[in-house]
């Protein structure tokens, strides 16, 4: 049988055969974090043992979700990882350059065949250049920074092939919106997307990206494009590398298999508030809007900025609305800069804002007071106290207070993150015998579980009190040590952020059954020793029932009714017994590269 894209990726980094499923201990061939997960990334090296990072020329730093810093405490944040990448010979480009996606393939730290990962959930947005990219946790990027390497379950593949000419004013975002829409949030959970067909072959660098960037959006853990003219072109100049054939072979075992053609797509918008809403774009015509976001690392290119430009003409915006304009990079800015494209938008109306993630990230400016609708370019449209975030072009109402609050002490022991000036709250952490069933639905993602604006929190115990704060106010108040959170299908989408599941740990959560995980949030569950269950089908359990899991039996016991549980699989079962991540790996000296272990999530 041949290899998928990603098997032939793996394969020669490990220099043998792998295959989807098996588990392996892969070389990691760059590794990127930024202002928001490097902090506790950083953290999580120390607590392992950490004191040189394997190889400071396979790392990069840059500051992009809360630039300018626009708190005292995010300011800490910057200064504590600018000591580090002083201290460690790390690459460090700091506010200067824009998001970190589009920063990291315009200065060709991803190229074909290579392993990347990154603090964030978007970092497969580097698979446009062949690599096999994809978003972990922060205590999964200690491990990569103390070893150089990080366990993977080499992802079974979808391939998606698109055909057929894009009609005018459709594009990359209208397609991956289209098969979004089509999958599933979380249809291609765990897998590999692979995009192929004359439509992508046809399409530039800045298309590929945007379909790459949102694989994670229907639960991938990367998107793919095979390497090949417009790629190594795209690469020169940018990266030392010779050309090479890289495809899947054609006789390779795919789970699944979708095909499309694009010739009749019309323009699409994700609605409130999942991002696999997808609708025409004549369904939402006339809607009155609040706000404009033109940006984030899927659609934030001058390729971008110059159609805006294009429908925008000679006419100014409307004077009830507030456009927010923000280049990806400050490449991308300059560009936009000698094209006129600044002062146009300028001139009409708009704030033109420095390169970053701006209202993308939900937590520093650009917030929507509640009842506001924003139309945005950017790559989810999840709900959050204080702002919706936003999906391809969704309209969002806002249904939450915007005042963000300083962030409370963080630091680790013994110094680290500076703390602010907040004092951390005691949570009485009594047992509860037996636990207590909190209930929650389907697609319960990361900003619902911690909002944004608390991210330069990292004490369990401080994010613990704003735990679902907008959302379920109640948690944060009355959840008690050994509480089981109950939840539907893909508890944990959205971002790569370790604040979800460290707020439900300290809120008392050791436990949490869910029909299906969203792919990083599992891992990073296991990794902070907070125990991911999947049992089949939860709705038969309600809220505020008594229940415990049966250690004996591996059942969940909810107001005397039995649910089966899944067991956790393979390699993560040792994690589970040691506690956690930084437990496994403080007892490790070393990880021996493309050691294959048994077949796991």
């Amino acid at each position: 049988m041949g290899q998928t894209l990603t098997e032939k990726i793996f394969s020669a980094r490990c220099g043998s055969p792998v295959h989807a499923g098996e588990v392996v201990m892969a070389p990691i061939d760059r590794a990127m974090i930024h202002d928001i997960t490097g902090p506790l990334a950083i953290q999580k090296f120390r607590e392992m043992g950490g004191n040189r990072v394997a190889d400071p020329e396979d790392v990069v730093i840059l500051f992009d979700h809360q630039v300018p810093a626009d708190s005292i405490e995010a300011a800490q944040n910057h200064v504590f990882m600018r000591m580090f990448a002083e201290e460690q010979g790390i690459r460090n480009l700091d506010v200067r350059e824009g998001v970190c996606h589009q920063v990291m393939m315009e200065k060709g730290f991803a190229a074909p065949g290579e392993i990347v990962v990154g603090a964030d959930s978007h970092t497969c947005m580097y698979g446009a250049a062949g690599a096999f990219a994809t978003g972990i946790g922060s205590t999964d990027m200690g491990f990569v920074l103390k070893f150089g390497a990080l366990y993977f379950r080499v992802p079974e593949s979808t391939r998606v092939e698109v055909s057929g000419s894009f009609p005018r004013r459709v594009g990359a975002k209208d397609l991956i919106l289209a098969i979004t829409g089509d999958i599933g949030a979380d249809g291609a959970s765990y897998r590999a997307i692979e995009f192929t067909g004359a439509t992508i072959g046809g399409m530039d660098m800045a298309g590929r990206m945007t379909c790459c960037n949102m694989a994670i959006e229907m639960g991938g853990k990367t998107g793919l494009v095979a390497p090949d003219r417009v790629t190594w072109e795209y690469l020169k100049g940018r990266r030392e590398m010779k050309s090479f054939a890289l495809e899947a072979d054609r006789n390779a075992s795919y789970a699944d298999r979708r095909s499309y053609d694009v010739s009749d797509l019309a323009p699409q918008v994700a609605v409130p508030h999942n991002v696999d809403q997808v609708v025409d774009v004549g369904k939402v015509e006339g809607t009155p809007l609040d706000q404009v976001f033109i940006g984030s690392c899927t659609n934030g290119r001058f390729e971008d900025l110059a159609e805006a430009a294009e429908v925008l003409g000679n006419r100014s915006f409307s004077e009830k609305v507030r456009v927010i304009v923000i280049p990806s990079s400050r490449d991308e800015y300059l560009k936009a800069l000698r094209a006129g494209l600044v002062e146009r938008f300028t001139m009409a109306g708009a704030l033109v804002e420095a390169p970053c993630c701006g209202p993308c990230m939900g937590g520093a400016f650009g917030l929507l007071a509640p009842g506001e609708v924003s139309l945005s370019t950017s790559n989810r449209n999840f709900r959050e106290t204080g702002i919706h975030r936003r999906e391809g072009v969704p309209l969002l109402p806002g249904d939450g207070g915007s005042q963000c609050r300083p962030g409370p002490d963080h630091g680790p022991p013994g110094g680290g993150i500076v703390a602010g000036k907040k004092t951390v709250q005691k949570r009485a952490m009594a047992t509860v015998n037996p636990p207590r069933v909190w209930k929650f639905g389907d697609h319960v993602d990361t900003d619902q579980i911690i909002p944004g604006r608390f991210l330069t929190i990292y004490d369990p115990r401080e994010l613990a009190l704003h735990a679902f704060e907008g959302t379920r106010d109640e948690f944060a108040r009355l959840a008690r040590n050994g509480d089981i959170l109950v939840a539907g299908s893909n508890f944990g989408c959205g971002s790569s952020r370790e604040h979800a599941p460290l707020a439900l740990k300290g809120a008392g959560i050791r436990v949490i059954v869910a029909e299906s995980f969203a792919r990083i949030f599992y891992r990073n569950a296991v990794n902070v020793g907070l125990l991911p269950l999947v049992c089949a089908d939860t709705s038969g359990i309600s809220d505020g029932e008594e229940a415990a899991v049966d250690p004996g039996t591996g059942e969940l016991v909810a107001a005397g009714r039995k649910y089966a549980l899944e067991e956790v699989p393979g390699f993560l079962q040792e994690i589970v017994d040691a506690g956690g991540l930084v437990e496994y790996a403080r007892g490790l000296e070393e990880v021996t590269t493309c050691r294959k272990t048994t077949r796991s999530r």
